[in-house]
């Protein structure tokens, strides 16, 4: 496929670097494919880049041995909108349902990469179409669980007590 409109390019390595002494963030950045793939350092290593989507708002589904938790991340600043990473004091946090068949996608999905843990990002369209962002293995959770009183680290506890069942 194509890409003409925005793309979204976000760090494949840490986020985070030291510049002039200065600890520096690079956050997801909203750009035109054109202008990418002119940067002739877009050649030398590697990047993730992805299609701009639409939205009203991110999911991040924390996702512990087949139990979701999801939380709506509402971000009410611009740059909070392309990276929500970028501006945590301008989100409201909402617990939702992770529709039927996003949910069995997600599961067939952990398994294939055989996950117990996972936390997954989404957007949501105004129009309430939930589009598959990445997974993280080691995504942070717990911000989320103390906002909206998750039993998050209940079940990681019952997950290392118990193991599968």
């Amino acid at each position: 496929k194509s890409l003409c409109g925005p793309i979204v390019y976000k760090p494949i390595g840490g986020s985070v670097h030291f510049e002039e002494g200065r600890t520096k963030f690079v956050y997801a950045s909203v750009v035109s494919a054109v202008e990418a793939l002119k940067d002739p350092a877009v050649a030398a290593t590697a990047h993730c880049f992805q299609e701009w989507v639409p939205k009203d708002f991110e999911v991040r589904v924390t996702v512990v041995a087949g139990r979701t938790f999801a939380v709506a991340i509402r971000a009410d600043s611009e740059a909070g909108r392309i990276d929500w990473r970028s501006d945590y004091s301008s989100h409201r946090y909402e617990v939702v349902e992770v529709p039927e068949r996003v949910s069995a996608a997600l599961g067939r999905y952990m398994s294939a990469f055989g996950l117990v843990f996972g936390a997954a990002d989404f957007v949501v369209s105004p129009g309430g179409e939930w589009t598959f962002l990445e997974l993280n293995p080691n995504g942070q959770w717990a911000w989320l669980a103390d906002h909206c009183e998750l039993p998050i680290v209940e079940s990681i506890g019952d997950l290392l007590e118990k193991g599968l069942s």
